[in-house]
């Protein structure tokens, strides 16, 4: 017996994909952004992939006809077509649009992608100095790695409990649902990336159509007037609240989620034809939209990010222009690709495995290539160099980034009979310093100590926000380092923090179109849920005197001027406007800079804060915008004739680093801290 197809399913399916899109499109309505919770339609889908898949393996099974082989195949058929055709499709774009160090991020996505492994992959390369998420072609593939992960181990686990406990199936359901929800609602709060993005704590929302397909598999049909009529539209209600008034700050997914899980629920439970949920989640535009709701997820994500690759504030008519060719290119890839890949009798097993085969190599090839290339930095032509000298170049040893170790763990430099030390302390911004502070530890003999940590500034006391939400304790990092650096004889410390952002709260606006992509980020004291800029103002002071009054040297480098573009990608764009035989004539040409009191404005709490600390004969202050800034035009500058000073939109490419190491030389040599030879 077949599974009686449900028109309002794919109704349901297109409600889910809609608010998705909606919700990564970002449209701006009178400085207000709706749809903040339209994330919540990958939930929707899981419950309806948990309904309908487990169905069909009940059904079967009751019927003496599952097969693991038809069921994996059918698997196959319905998710591999559509995605290695957004996939190949993709690999021109990135070759065009992407920068070797984003095209080694997306390779290795791909790669991950392919193996449906893409959510581990994104969980554990989200780092501070990563591409951001909005430019990471293939971050939607994270759930379906989740759900193809479920489909591995479920029916073997369900063909088991079939045998051996079949009248507990539901019990067994309802206790796999109560451990997966407990576990995502502690770890929303205390893990909040791993929780969104791994089955454990996902596995109940698959789980919650698991259970409507076994209540219904022997379910016989009754008729009840009111609930009928009324639940399908309190479940669609429920779900549109969730998209609406849901935003990035809720602990997401935890309790709250239960909401419009439990409208999924009710809608795919209680729907009936004639009632008008039902009549309008059946009508021909939501479901000719629910039937390309697959192949209109996969080509969304990489449209938008390349869009946002090449213009990184998009207006509202761009976005729906990227919405409608998503949309087009969904059509025809369901017309063209996913409907023939479905039927065995237009393409058989055999063909269908060979072709698999023959994409998934050449794929999984190309991206190997791509990765074996270092992101293949030759394709820019006569200008490579300029982006390949720009790229972040983070200090190791052992074979391991010298940044986020614990404690026992740090990078440490030594030197024959060294004469001293210097400590690089600081966020992110201290990191792509490391080379050039190194190198100056070495010539004045000096052994040298890695301490970084992205994102967080050292500050004993407070805690890293990201969107509202405690990341990182860095507290609890720096409490260890704490007695070991104040424990030190005398040396140099090198701070760098990126201040304006942490005390702001927010990303860099330049006001002259450069809007920073990423995510906003904030400090605040341990123990308090919201930001308090003058408790955290005392707690950098605090923090910076206990290293002078030891008497440990500070060079306090103050704010490196943001830039809201992300250089290298902005001049590429800029560079590809000519050919390849111009490019090097024309960047000499091109003027990319924001302004100087922009600047000023941003940083005035921040420099405020460090001129406090006084002038302690051991504290040096630099000022790279003494570097990257002229009085004169009133401007800042992100490169000169032959180079570039930014490896992003904030952080310094190793030669701006080397700019800044030189100034912070001339400074200790000039307060008696470095001794030339």
């Amino acid at each position: 017996m077949s599974l009686k197809y449900r028109p309002e399913i794919d109704g349901l399916r297109a409600v889910a994909v809609v608010s998705v899109i909606l919700y990564h499109a970002g449209f701006v309505f009178s400085g207000i952004t709706p749809f903040q919770g339209g994330f919540i339609g990958v939930d929707v889908f899981f419950v309806i992939s948990g309904y309908l898949i487990t169905s069909i393996i009940l059904r079967e099974t009751q019927e003496g006809g599952f097969s693991f082989s038809r069921f994996y195949e059918r698997r196959a058929r319905r998710i591999l077509p559509a995605l290695f055709t957004v996939m190949a499709c993709s690999i021109p774009a990135a070759w065009m649009y992407m920068l070797p160090k984003a095209m080694k991020e997306y390779a290795n996505s791909l790669l991950y992608s392919l193996s449906f492994i893409s959510n581990i992959w994104f969980l554990n390369e989200d780092s501070y100095t990563a591409e951001p998420s909005a430019l990471k072609p293939f971050l939607h593939t994270w759930s379906l790695s989740v759900e193809e992960q479920f489909y591995v181990i479920f029916p073997i686990v369900l063909m088991l409990a079939w045998k051996f406990a079949r009248k507990y199936l539901v019990s067994l359901f309802v206790v796999g649902f109560l451990l997966s929800l407990q576990l995502a609602h502690y770890g929303s709060s205390n893990f909040p990336d791993a929780t969104f993005y791994l089955l454990p704590t996902r596995g109940w929302e698959l789980l919650a159509g698991a259970i409507l397909a076994k209540l219904e598999l022997n379910r016989k049909p009754v008729r009840r007037p009111f609930l009928d009529a009324i639940m399908p539209g309190l479940g669609l209600f429920l779900i549109a609240d969730a998209v609406i008034f849901f935003d990035k700050y809720i602990n997401h997914p935890s309790y709250i989620t239960l909401l419009p899980i439990a409208g999924a629920m009710m809608f795919i439970w209680f729907a009936k034809r004639g009632e008008l949920a039902t009549e309008v989640l059946s009508s021909k535009p939501f479901v000719a939209i629910g039937l390309v709701s697959y192949s209109f997820y996969l080509w969304h994500f990489p449209i938008f990010a390349f869009a946002r690759i090449q213009n990184s504030t998009p207006s509202d008519y761009d976005k729906v222009e990227h919405i409608t060719l998503a949309l087009v290119m969904a059509t025809l890839t369901y017309f063209l690709i996913e409907r023939p890949a479905r039927k065995p009798n237009l393409v058989s097993r055999r063909k269908f495995v060979t072709t698999i085969l023959i994409v998934l190599v050449t794929l999984g090839g190309v991206n190997m290539v791509i990765l074996e290339k270092d992101g293949w930095p030759s394709r820019l032509g006569t200008v490579a160099n300029l982006f390949e000298n720009a790229r972040g170049n983070f200090l190791s040893q052992n074979e391991i980034i010298c940044a986020n170790r614990p404690i026992e763990n740090l990078c440490h430099f030594k030197t024959a009979k060294a004469k001293g030390h210097i400590i690089n302390l600081g966020d992110s911004h201290a990191n792509v310093a490391g080379f050039a502070t190194l190198e100056l530890a070495r010539r004045y003999e000096l052994n040298y100590t890695h301490s970084t940590q992205d994102g967080c500034p050292y500050i004993i006391g407070v805690s890293r926000w990201k969107d509202g939400k405690t990341l990182v304790e860095c507290n609890s990092i720096y409490e260890e380092w704490r007695k070991y650096l104040l424990g030190l004889p005398p040396s140099i410390f090198i701070y760098y923090a990126r201040l304006p952002l942490y005390l702001s709260g927010s990303t860099f606006d330049n006001q002259e179109g450069g809007l920073e992509v990423g995510e906003n980020h904030a400090i605040t004291v341990i123990g308090m849920d919201r930001p308090d800029n003058e408790r955290v103002a005392h707690l950098i002071i605090k923090t910076i005197q206990e290293l002078l009054d030891v008497g440990h040297t500070v060079v306090m480098v103050y704010p490196v001027p943001e830039v809201g573009w992300h250089v290298p990608r902005k001049i590429k764009a800029e560079l590809y406007k000519f050919k390849v035989s111009e490019m090097e004539a024309a960047f000499s040409q091109i003027e990319l800079t924001t302004s100087y009191p922009v600047y000023k404005k941003r940083v005035r709490e921040s420099w405020a804060i460090l001129d406090s600390l006084g002038n302690d004969k051991n504290l040096v202050r630099v000022f790279p915008d003494k570097i990257f800034c002229k009085e004169e035009t009133q401007r800042c500058y992100t490169h000169n004739e032959e180079v570039l000073y930014y490896m992003d939109d904030d952080h310094v490419s190793p030669y701006g680093a080397e700019l800044i190491t030189g100034e912070i030389e001339k400074k200790l040599i000039a307060s008696g801290a470095l001794i030339p030879e």
